[in-house]
């Protein structure tokens, strides 16, 4: 029986290593996180992929070798971390791929959160969402021009595998890095427009969805689907920005190609809370000029543009006591695309229907049976309690 606790820990073998012998890029055992102090980045001392930590050293080799940066962010706390370390970073084979066309830097975020905040930024600009581990493409300049989260070794379930992704990007590096240079350039000039400040607020008009339509229209694969070449890495946001520039303009063109902002606006609406409504639309004025010239990075903001020009309405579906099932009324905006709609349930053991929401005031059922209330700016129209009544008002 193994009774040798350092055999258990990791950290603690290493950090009984005598440094002073190894070489400068850690030698055969381990890679350059030898050297550092910090946990998370230790845990990764001997991974087969030939690791920097974040520092001149690494972009200095990009630029000598013009090659690609590979930033992975993570934590000792992360678990689909550990899970990407195990799947790729111990891999064989994806170390082989990342080792050859790309410098690779690790970060620990708790280390470094003024990194981990730079490029979280760019995460949830590209994508709308972010997480950990974050993962990231750069230019040897340190400009991003690709960011994701986790990503399985190999393509699966729709999500693009890291050795398929590498493999893509170092043949574009070569072939085509004007495409990869001009998209680092619009991110980055992004960037700089958000640490300038608030700056001038520009006023919401319909325009810039018009761009960001004519944007999408241009990059449109008509014989594939999807925007731009690949690989190609789908966005609900922008799916569902289409889907709303559709309908707004009757465009079946953009149907066809079937943020916080957002989220502050709808709160609005449930709470009746005017200032969160004006805070938004203020935040909006001050990115749309962004947004416009980069509207694949803002599908979320475009959408709350869509969502603050209206039309918006509310649907309350008051529920009698002894029926728990409104499914069917329900099943009415999951059938149907109804932007700009918040809709509410309301039971009278719920403690929301005794609260001063403006919405769910004075709502009630009708005849017992589940009624629906429709409010378009302040005005509700008569109550209906059949699927069939629902449906036309929503569809007129």
């Amino acid at each position: 029986m193994d009774t040798d606790p350092n055999n258990h820990d990791p950290i603690s073998r290493l950090s009984q290593i005598d440094l002073s012998q190894l070489p400068p890029d850690g030698g055969d055992a381990f890679n350059r996180l030898i050297f550092e102090k910090s946990p998370y980045l230790l845990q990764h001392a001997e991974n087969l992929l030939d690791w920097y930590p974040w520092g001149e050293e690494a972009f200095a080799r990009a630029r000598r070798e013009d090659k690609p940066v590979f930033l992975s962010i993570g934590s000792s706390t992360c678990h689909w971390c550990h899970v990407m370390a195990h799947e790729s970073f111990e891999d064989p084979e994806v170390a082989e791929v990342l080792n050859r066309h790309f410098i690779c830097i690790k970060v620990d975020r708790e280390e470094r959160p003024d990194i981990d905040d730079t490029y979280m930024t760019v995460c949830q600009m590209l994508t709308g969402s972010g997480g950990w581990p974050l993962t990231l493409l750069l230019s040897p300049d340190g400009k991003p021009f690709f960011a994701a989260t986790y990503l399985p070794k190999r393509s699966r379930g729709g999500a693009m595998g890291l050795i398929e992704l590498a493999q893509r990007v170092a043949d574009l590096w070569h072939s085509d890095r004007k495409r990869i240079t001009e998209a680092g350039e619009q991110i980055h000039q992004s960037l700089l427009h958000l640490n300038q400040g608030e700056g001038s607020e520009a006023a919401l008009e319909p325009r810039y969805l018009e761009a960001a339509r004519s944007h999408f229209a241009r990059v449109y694969d008509t014989q594939h689907g999807g925007f731009g070449r690949a690989p190609k890495f789908p966005t609900a946001h922008n799916l569902s920005l289409l889907l709303r520039i559709g309908r707004r303009f009757d465009d079946t063109k953009a149907r066809d190609m079937a943020l916080h902002t957002l989220k502050r606006m709808r709160m609005a609406r449930l709470s009746g809370d005017v200032e969160l409504e004006e805070r938004g639309e203020r935040l909006l004025g001050r990115l749309l000029p962004m947004a416009e010239q980069n509207p694949q990075a803002f599908g979320q903001l475009l959408i709350a543009l869509d969502y603050a020009l209206g039309p918006r309405q509310e649907v309350v579906i008051c529920v009698p006591e002894h029926d728990a099932r409104p499914q069917e009324m329900l099943a009415v905006f999951r059938q149907g695309l109804h932007p700009g709609t918040l809709v509410f349930l309301q039971r009278p053991d719920d403690a929301e229907s005794r609260s001063p929401l403006d919405p769910l005031r004075d709502k009630h059922v009708v005849d017992g049976k589940p009624t629906a209330w429709v409010c378009r700016d302040q005005s509700c129209r008569e109550p209906v309690t059949s699927v069939e009544a629902l449906r036309q008002i929503l569809d007129g």
